[in-house]
């Protein structure tokens, strides 16, 4: 066991991410986009490997390719941060159990003088209406809005449906990236920045500051008691049917009603979901107040898919995307799911390119053309 161990270190080191947080041959795998790997996941299969006598090997991958192996046999269980798309027939069939609340983080590098938007100023923003921080009480620098690149993200999903009713519709973003991790680091390095994730992938991380929203600041308690606006549910996925369903429903279970998974997701700012019956009840009140103040009406199909780079960009994002790579269990940061090493994978740093933007991982999806926005 110590040779694993040792193993794992050095993989870790080298920026490898094939690093697991179970031994070979673990008899269990659970799958999740990246953002609820971080917010919940890895930390649920170390308590369910104490308590259910399992093996757990935690793999990410994103939400679309994450859904899609669970729909086709290849994978029993998946965690994601959004609901079923109404225009994917292969998620119709999937059972989504929702088992906590997170908050959506807009966050920025703690440079920027920005600590609160309205709701109108965000969905502006979002929209590419606000072309200078100056705008909506910054500085004069331009505005950098980064997006995950993955098509219909659950993160990204989540807070554009309740920005303009619809989770597939087009942002004005020019910085793609694979995943959320990727995106806080961007935005750590750029004072311009701004992005989305979940509230509980950035909690005690100093690189990012979270913004207030119509001046409430994302958290436990203000999700609770309805006060911040961009709340939204996590989910475990599974098929409704079948040899697996019965070990699928005892991980459900366990991460629904276990008292130490509790109490780690309210530790990493998740409120579990038999804690948030009245977010429940009252979640469609607070939608429809959120749609008639912006001026839209939900919408329950439409185009699937967002806008995605053009080629090269997209075949790389195909490609990096669609398998699940192990997770690591170490308390740290996980290692970025990126590119092969035949595929372009630039690191984050602080040098920007000729045009100024900042590099991020594979370079030639994070800037798209104007023209296609």
């Amino acid at each position: 066991m110590s040779c694993i161990r040792h193993l794992a270190t050095r993989l870790l080191v080298a920026g490898l991410v094939f690093i697991a947080i179970a031994p070979a041959h673990a008899d269990e795998v659970w799958l999740a986009d990246l953002a609820t790997a971080r917010g919940f996941v890895i930390e649920a299969a170390r308590l369910y490997e104490a308590r259910a006598n399992a093996k757990v090997t935690v793999r990410g991958a994103s939400t679309v390719g994450a859904l899609e192996a669970v729909a086709q046999g290849r994978h029993d269980l998946v965690a994601t941060a959004r609901n079923a798309n109404p225009n994917e027939p292969s998620e119709f069939d999937l059972r989504f159990t929702p088992v906590a609340w997170d908050s959506l983080a807009v966050i920025v590098n703690p440079k920027n003088p920005v600590q609160s938007l309205t709701l109108e100023q965000l969905r502006d923003l979002l929209a590419g209406k606000h072309a200078s921080w100056s705008s909506v009480g910054g500085g004069p620098g331009a505005v950098n809005l980064y997006a995950v690149a993955g098509p219909n993200d659950g993160v990204e999903w989540s807070l554009r449906r309740l920005m303009f009713g619809r989770g597939w519709v087009n942002i004005a973003s020019k910085r793609w990236y694979l995943n959320t991790q990727q995106l806080e680091d961007a935005i750590a390095l750029d004072p311009n920045g701004i992005g989305v994730t979940l509230l509980s992938n950035v909690t005690g991380n100093p690189r990012v500051r979270p913004l207030k929203i119509d001046g409430v600041a994302p958290s436990l308690a203000t999700m609770r008691d309805g006060s911040y606006p961009l709340v939204t549910e996590v989910y475990i996925v599974g098929r409704p049917s079948g040899a697996a369903l019965a070990k699928t429903q005892q991980a459900k279970d366990f991460i629904r009603n276990d008292s130490a998974m509790q109490q780690a997701m309210r530790a990493k700012q998740m409120l579990p979901y038999r804690d948030g019956q009245d977010l429940s009840g009252k979640r469609r009140a607070r939608e429809l107040a959120i749609a008639d103040r912006l001026g839209f009406t939900f919408a329950a199909g439409g185009p699937a898919g967002v806008y995605q780079p053009p080629a090269p960009g997209k075949a790389t994002l195909v490609n990096g995307l669609r398998g699940g790579r192990p997770i690591p269990a170490d308390g740290g940061t996980p290692v970025a799911i990126a590119p092969s090493p035949k595929e372009s994978s630039n690191p984050l740093s602080g040098t920007a390119t000729r045009d100024g933007a900042l590099p991020c991982r594979p370079a030639e999806i994070c800037q798209a053309p104007a023209s296609q926005n």
